[in-house]
């Protein structure tokens, strides 16, 4: 408690925890919609230059991701009894909702419908951005599950001792 009221501004090793998961997830977004829109126009060499349809595709990727990892906020994190059944849950929701959402805004009608075949085929296709896919989407669990602990713990009631 002294530390947030001589550091207002500094966030707690939980909010720090929350914003890396936020971080990486739509980073790695961004990354995996960059690379399927490359790999859909048969170039398959990712260092080119940039112009600003990559960064569309790129931003549609990174905000896709976000909207897939809110979409999930209610199984992305949790603890108990059946934490890896939600957290497996969460994948599938963040893996889809963030594929449909960042299709819709890259190619409205085309990318709404294909974008989640295409996301999942790409994963098929590339079996080691799959295997960093999940891996950042476990990391990304529990380093949220942290940050639920410690807002929990934070409004625990306190004991009255006389």
């Amino acid at each position: 408690m002294r530390d947030r009221i001589l550091h207002p501004f500094r966030p707690s090793f939980g909010e720090r925890c929350l914003i890396v998961a936020w971080v990486a997830v739509s980073a790695l977004g961004g990354f995996l919609a960059y690379t399927l829109v490359s790999n859909i126009a048969g170039t398959h060499a990712l260092m080119r230059v940039f112009g600003t349809t990559e960064w569309w595709f790129v931003g549609c990727g990174v905000f896709g991701a976000m909207a897939g990892l809110y979409c999930a906020r209610h199984w992305i994190g949790v603890t108990g009894r059946y934490a890896l059944v939600k957290a497996f849950c969460g994948i599938v929701i963040v893996s889809f909702m963030g594929a449909l959402i960042g299709g819709s805004l890259m190619l409205p009608l085309y990318g709404t419908m294909f974008g989640p075949m295409l996301f999942a085929m790409m994963l098929v296709e590339n079996p080691v951005l799959a295997l960093v896919w999940i891996v950042v989407l476990i990391a990304a669990h529990i380093l949220i599950s942290r940050h639920r602990r410690e807002r929990e713990q934070m409004f625990a009631p306190v004991p009255i001792t006389l």
